[in-house]
């Protein structure tokens, strides 16, 4: 599951908001306090996914300064609320169980793809190598042949006709 997929999943399962929800510009709590947490979780992970406040707000049909403004709401709460703030780490927690789940299957799956094109390019090294052995040993041969060739023609007398004149 990517990381964007588990983030809405873990919310939903969490705060038994849909996708469909945090995408609409609601403004009730319940919608606007898990938009806030599903943020600030994507947030938390920007280095490793490479996700920016622009990418967030995309996600959630809104703007970087809202996200921006969400994610100080969420730092400002669980500063005060310690109750809130541990919903918010179990959440976070969550998150990272399924992205490292992700990880690992992706990580899986790269190494096989990784192992096919290893395998075919190791065949075809193995292919050239023997494509170049015979190109060596027909160059053999054909440097052979004109050597020969060479030689029997500079060997044999030269039967020119020389014009004398009397």
């Amino acid at each position: 599951m990517s990381p964007k997929t588990a983030a809405f999943k873990v919310i939903e399962d969490n705060f038994g908001v849909t996708k469909q929800e945090l995408i609409s510009n609601s403004r009730k709590d319940y919608i606007i306090e898990a938009k806030q947490v599903f943020l600030y979780i994507l947030y938390s992970y920007k280095k490793n996914f490479n996700i920016s406040h622009s990418v967030i707000a995309n996600l959630l049909n809104t703007d970087r300064t809202s996200v921006i403004h969400h994610l100080k709401q969420v730092d400002n709460y669980m500063s005060v609320d310690s109750k809130y703030a541990e919903n918010v780490k179990a959440v976070k927690k969550e998150f990272e169980t399924l992205c490292l789940n992700y990880d690992l299957s992706d990580i899986e799956q790269r190494l096989k793809n990784f192992n096919e094109i290893n395998s075919k390019y190791q065949s075809a090294v193995f292919d050239i190598i023997e494509a170049c052995k015979e190109l060596e040993n027909l160059n053999k041969i054909l440097v052979s042949d004109e050597f020969r060739q060479e030689k029997r023609t500079n060997s044999r007398p030269s039967f020119t006709s020389v014009d004398t004149e009397e």
